[in-house]
């Protein structure tokens, strides 16, 4: 099982606490079921994806805003320099999901952000 989450709760973000709770919870949700399931041979991970080009998302958080303005502004606050795509967040299913890779993880989340969260 991978969970999807978010990296806004690990701080503190404006105007976000019903996404911050809800990512939160799923963070939760991913470790205890990775206790309860383990038993039974079951892994489950999530990933916490970082600002992902390109996205319905980003769109929103700059209305009116072109998508190359929009990279440019965030990548800035990012220490790899650049936005994620969605093949880097395919990876770190496929990575989480193989069993020669990640077959010994479960209860993590995986945060494929750039090191944004860090910065």
């Amino acid at each position: 099982v991978i969970n999807i989450s978010a990296t806004l709760h690990y701080g503190a973000t404006w105007y976000q606490v019903h996404a911050s709770a809800a990512k939160s919870a799923v963070d939760s949700l991913t470790r205890t079921l990775a206790l309860e399931w383990g038993y039974y041979g079951v892994r489950v991970n999530g990933i916490a994806p970082g600002p992902i080009a390109d996205t319905p998302g980003m769109a929103k958080l700059a209305p009116g805003m072109d998508g190359e303005a929009i990279q440019e502004m965030i990548a800035e606050g990012i220490p790899l320099g650049r936005m994620g795509t969605g093949f880097d967040i395919g990876m770190a299913a496929v990575f989480l999901s193989c069993d020669a890779s990640g077959g010994f993880i479960t209860g993590d989340t995986l945060v494929v952000d750039g090191a944004e969260w860090l910065y």
